[in-house]
């Protein structure tokens, strides 16, 4: 077993594509590890507290119903229950995310594939959202390795390596 110590700097001396496959490595090993710490959650019970206290709130009067014909704040209604939604990444599928590594190495990628595997993807994630009941969903990240990147990207004035 190596120490944090030493993981830390066998990172640190990953060439540019390794850290960018370990990137998308950790973000998928990660996400499954906060889905089960949820999950594991659940089941100890752990969050009955806080959503009877959310719950005797809004049975209080101290939350805000939102009405989907208020122009200002057009979201679904929220008096029966509490609504949900997650934030972050979910899972890509490997070939999407293989071809996202390639990209991000600047490593040449066909549009049309990647565009063709980027909608698949959004499609998954949404049918699985809906399926979950989530009521605001979202892409999951499916087009991005992932937001640090992303910025980089999308915006002017960055520059450096992707660390």
């Amino acid at each position: 077993m190596r120490t944090v110590e030493e993981i830390e700097q066998a990172v640190a001396h990953l060439s540019k594509d390794q850290l960018a496959e370990f990137r998308a490595w950790y973000e998928q090993f990660n996400a499954e590890a906060w889905d089960r710490q949820i999950e594991e959650d659940i089941a100890a019970g752990k969050l009955d507290a806080l959503a009877d206290a959310a719950i005797a709130d809004h049975q209080a009067g101290r939350t805000k119903s939102y009405s989907p014909d208020n122009q200002r704040n057009p979201c679904k209604p929220a008096d029966q229950r509490i609504l949900t939604t997650h934030v972050g990444s979910l899972p890509r599928p490997r070939p999407l995310a293989d071809l996202l590594i390639r990209q991000e190495r600047g490593e040449a990628t066909d549009e049309a594939v990647l565009r063709r595997q980027v909608e698949a993807a959004v499609d998954e994630v949404v049918r699985g959202q809906l399926e979950a009941g989530i009521d605001v969903g979202n892409d999951g990240e499916q087009p991005r390795v992932g937001f640090q990147t992303y910025v980089a990207q999308r915006m002017q004035g960055f520059g450096g390596e992707s660390a």
